[in-house]
């Protein structure tokens, strides 16, 4: 792929990956050669929230949270969801999601869209 492929990465994924023990980045790296992941800064908000929850999910939060300092935060001012299906405005070229409104607005715009396959390992959708 070209150098500076940009993939984009949402909240849920970012807690799945933790929660079934995903390698996010060697993954990324498989699927895509060299590239340059970002999250729109409002999953980090989210992550936040749902870090406060002392259930297992919270844990996961946390987790994933810790991953982020791999990774550059865009701003935004539209909704995480919103800049996501915008991705092909912001030159972003795949998107980490398993949100099906998300897929269905992007799956058009050629823009890859990365899933979880099999609770094992990342694919492109």
């Amino acid at each position: 792929m070209r150098k500076n492929f940009i993939i984009a990465v949402d909240t849920n994924f970012l807690i799945y990956s933790v929660k079934y023990r995903i390698d996010l980045f060697s993954g990324l790296l498989m699927l895509f050669g060299s590239y340059v992941l970002i999250y729109p800064l409002g999953v980090e908000r989210e992550l936040k929230g749902l870090s406060r929850n002392k259930s297992k999910d919270g844990m996961l939060a946390k987790i994933a949270l810790s991953l982020l300092c791999s990774m550059k935060g865009m701003k935004h001012s539209e909704s995480v969801d919103e800049f996501l299906m915008n991705a092909d405005a912001h030159g972003i070229g795949a998107v980490c999601t398993h949100d099906k409104k998300i897929i269905e607005s992007i799956k058009n715009k050629k823009i890859a869209v990365v899933i979880i396959r099999g609770k094992k390992h990342l694919d492109i959708a």
